[in-house]
């Protein structure tokens, strides 16, 4: 309620305009009966996108995605499995870089230091001698704690008692080659790369298993998931309850539309949050032919609420949250959804959140029947920049500003 919005992006934020909403102003509503299944079925396919956070190791987060399916008893040997399958990369690992080894091996079991001897006169020589020693155990650990970041802890570890157990290398010997291994620069590509492949395995398998988890256990997957450098897909949850306006400051009720994923008892749904443009889009896409249902996107994060990550003029990973989704019978008479979001673009994230919109649209675009970016330019005229086309998406990332977009020859006039 106090959070400050510009510096906690996950948060609603407070400040300047907030209303506190009591039982009277508000109306609950609920997921809508009178609509199809496959309006939810398509819902159910839209793909939402973590914001990258400070990525793990992503042999850590593999770990971490075994530990949660143990915990859920999705797969209780996971962790067996996953780390048997890295075991066999390391092996072979080995073999490919046989020779690189053996000599990294030379310098991890050796020390090499130099002696000083100097003389109280300042007039006298300072006299050096270098020397080369073999390296004792708590030097070697040393080097063999530097793979960690690599291979990480517990992986560096297992893999040393493996080597031991199946008679691969002896005791003594096992923290060098590990630690040789780890010096060799291509390794943590190789084995970082088979970690993520091991990864999405694992987690495509025991999709439908996550599924079914309570929420805070989704929570913790779409978590996991997330900590990487890149964005990742995760599923859109259906929403269950919203708390919405239903009255304006002056107690007057506001305007309401039908078919909504989640309305009230009557069947209807506030749009007073929505502004003139909102509005206007809106009752379009309503009456466009083999229309079936709309949804107003949360404006703030949550699980259903459809995000997609875009990257600030600064390099910073943020979310944008389209305003609609809406349903319509396509060809064949399948039910597909449609991203239509009107922004402004005067506003200093527009030509970022249109590059995010591109990008979504170059991955996920084969969910969708439309993704539209729509804005009003000059003398109130609307534009829309329909993304599932390639030229567009190619001018929207080659722009210097959101408004010659808009202007241009490649948007078309929306309405």
């Amino acid at each position: 309620m106090m959070g400050n919005r510009d510096q906690d992006s996950d948060g609603t934020g407070g400040g300047h305009g907030r209303r506190v909403m009591t039982e009277r102003d508000t109306v609950t509503t609920e997921p809508n009966r009178s609509l199809s299944e496959s309006v939810w079925t398509a819902y159910d396919c839209i793909k939402s996108q973590t914001i990258p956070s400070k990525a793990s190791n992503p042999v850590q987060r593999l770990a971490n995605l075994c530990q949660a399916l143990s915990q859920d008893n999705l797969r209780v040997d996971a962790r067996k499995f996953a780390y048997g399958r890295l075991y066999k990369k390391l092996d072979g690992l080995f073999v490919q870089h046989k020779s690189a080894v053996e000599e990294h091996c030379r310098d991890v079991s050796k020390m090499e230091g130099q002696t000083l001897i100097a003389r109280k006169r300042e007039s006298e020589r300072v006299s050096s001698k270098t020397f080369v020693e073999p390296a004792d155990q708590r030097a070697i650990m040393s080097d063999f704690r530097i793979a960690y970041p690599v291979f990480t802890a517990d992986l560096s570890n297992k893999y040393a008692q493996y080597l031991v157990e199946n008679d691969i290398y002896a005791p003594s010997d096992v923290h060098v080659r590990i630690a040789a291994l780890a010096r060799i620069s291509t390794v943590s590509q190789d084995i970082h790369a088979e970690a993520d492949q091991l990864f999405s395995r694992m987690f495509s398998e025991h999709r439908t298993g996550i599924r079914k988890l309570n929420d805070g256990r989704q929570d913790t997957y779409d978590q996991i998931k997330g900590t990487t450098t890149e964005p990742q897909p995760i599923s859109l949850r259906r929403p269950k309850i919203r708390i919405e306006a239903a009255l304006d400051k002056t107690g007057k009720r506001l305007e309401t539309r039908r078919k909504h994923l989640t309305c009230a008892q009557d069947g209807t749904f506030p749009i007073g949050k929505l502004n003139r443009l909102e509005v206007s889009v809106l009752d379009k896409e309503m009456a466009e032919s083999g229309f079936m249902a709309w949804y107003r996107n949360r404006n703030r994060p949550s699980k259903d609420a459809l995000a997609i990550a875009y990257k600030s003029e600064e390099g910073d990973w943020k979310r944008m949250l389209p305003d609609f989704l809406f349903f319509a019978n396509g060809d064949g008479g399948a039910v597909r959804p449609s991203i239509v979001d009107p922004h402004g673009h005067h506003f200093s994230d527009a030509l970022p959140k249109l590059r995010g919109l591109a990008r979504y649209a170059e991955d996920f675009g084969n969910l969708f029947n439309r993704i539209d970016a729509v804005s009003t330019i000059r003398q109130g005229k609307v534009r829309v920049l329909d993304m599932q086309r390639q030229q567009i998406r190619t001018a929207v990332f080659e722009a210097e500003n959101a408004g010659s977009l808009y202007d241009s020859e490649v948007a078309e006039d929306y309405m």
